[in-house]
């Protein structure tokens, strides 16, 4: 068996190179999350919706324009309480479990995400989040 010692070598300068790159956009991002790090969190204020405001939302979209105007991942519990208070219709006498049930599908379609401390949207600038909250805030 013979090595083909300039194949090696080119391999290696090869992956040299993208790990050189690699580390240039890390250094590139540095700042940027430095900045963020030191940046003071937004205070957490209690968002108090006007009565009926998801009256005219069903589940999904309600949950949407609830977690479109979260600053920080919300429970279940603080989910379904919101929606409740905010006037959504149900017929459940489990309303927790169709919220669980709800972020499941929402989680599946990709449009939130479960962290540790509760769900977030996965991004908010989709048009249906922000179609949502638009409606849910009128």
């Amino acid at each position: 068996m013979t090595t083909n010692f300039r194949q090696v070598l080119r391999d290696m300068e090869q992956r040299e190179a993208e790990l050189i790159a690699e580390l240039k956009d890390i250094q590139a991002a540095k700042p940027a999350i430095q900045r963020m790090a030191n940046a003071q969190p937004l205070p957490m204020v209690p968002m108090n919706y006007p009565s009926g405001v998801f009256a005219a939302l069903g589940t999904k979209d309600a949950i949407l324009a609830y977690l479109t105007a979260q600053p920080r991942p919300r429970s279940v519990a603080e989910i379904t309480k919101a929606l409740l208070e905010g006037g959504i219709k149900t017929r459940s006498t489990d309303f927790t479990s169709v919220v669980k049930s709800t972020l499941g599908s929402l989680k599946e379609d990709e449009k939130v995400e479960r962290k540790e401390d509760g769900w977030i949207l996965v991004s908010t600038s989709s048009s249906d989040s922000n179609e949502s909250s638009q409606l849910a805030l009128q």
